[in-house]
């Protein structure tokens, strides 16, 4: 890969053991695959990562986590930052050992372009005329750079919250040489790349790089929306990489999840509007309600609706 370097940035996943002394070999193993030694703690302080734990794990190159003890086994999440990560003698090693007890939660891979093809401000010009796949919205956030008080623009595109990739200096923020893209991935995205990289171990660099631009496509538009030929300094630099585009899940799965969401998280409050204001008031706020969002259908949601159109038995049941 010409000027085109590529690393792991973030690991988390959860998994559980017999005991809370194999929580801690498990730790104790992963602190190992260090250049530097490293030291971690166990505190009785309550943690929550998703959910509640009562133990945190802390360790000096910020390995965070929380175990929860139960009769029969332990439970334990566990985060691997960007400091812990760029400090591992061997990145593929890490993985692999990460996840051969863990299930994958969250992954960023990071692609830094040392030619440099593009300008941030071309990139931000690309996010708001529209002319990308892949993601649902595109924004231009503030973020820390190396130096105290300092600040860097960084393009951000994100996808329902499962998978967003940033565009910024990486010599601001963290002293190299190039720009970078760097792609985080959450739920099933995050299990596909998991296993991408393991199963293409040989070359592990390239999987990454590969994972990173399959997140996302730059592709110009018409005035009607069709989709046209690749913007070349994208086709640059994936000509340099394997072909992977990250599948998302299916839309049976999608609505279903929807679905499951309106009934154990919005109903109650739904129930609550309807006896507060009335049927016909609640009934007329509903539609309101669904008329401002259908002005928000990213395509996305323009295929969920086929889909429940199809199976609009499945509503009924």
């Amino acid at each position: 890969m010409k000027d085109l370097n590529t690393s792991i940035d973030f690991l988390s996943g959860v998994g559980s053991f017999s005991t809370i002394n194999q929580c801690e070999s498990f730790i104790r193993k992963l602190t190992s695959l260090l250049k530097d030694e490293d030291e971690f703690y166990i505190d009785n302080k309550p943690v929550r990562i998703g959910k509640q734990y009562k133990l945190t794990v802390k360790s000096v190159y910020k390995l965070y986590g929380g175990i929860k003890i139960d009769d029969d086994k332990a439970e334990i999440a566990l985060q691997l930052p960007g400091t812990f990560c760029r400090g591992m003698k061997n990145q593929e090693e890490g993985l692999r050992t990460f996840f051969e007890s863990m299930r994958p939660t969250r992954i960023d891979l990071a692609l830094d372009d040392g030619k440099r093809r593009i300008s941030q401000e071309a990139v931000n010009t690309l996010g708001n005329k529209g002319d990308y796949v892949g993601v649902d919205s595109y924004k231009l956030i503030s973020s820390k750079g190396s130096q105290e008080d300092d600040t860097t623009k960084t393009c951000y595109f994100g996808s329902g919250g499962n998978k967003s990739i940033r565009f910024y200096n990486a010599e601001a923020v963290h002293g190299i040489e190039a720009d970078r893209w760097e792609t985080t991935l959450r739920s099933h995205y995050s299990e596909q790349a998991v296993c991408e990289i393991l199963e293409n171990s040989n070359k592990f660099g390239e999987t990454i790089g590969s994972l990173v631009t399959g997140s996302i496509d730059f592709v110009e538009r018409d005035h009607d929306y069709r989709y046209q030929p690749r913007y070349k300094f994208w086709q640059s630099i994936r000509d340099e990489l394997p072909e992977i585009c990250l599948k998302a899940p299916s839309q049976e799965y999608c609505i279903a999840k929807t679905l499951r969401w309106l009934e154990k998280q919005v109903s109650p409050s739904l129930g609550v509007i309807s006896e507060g204001v009335g049927k016909e008031a609640y009934s007329k706020y509903m539609v309101q309600l669904a008329e401002r969002g259908k002005k928000r259908f990213t395509e996305h949601h323009h295929a969920l609706v086929k889909q429940l159109r199809k199976n609009e038995a499945n509503l009924n049941g």
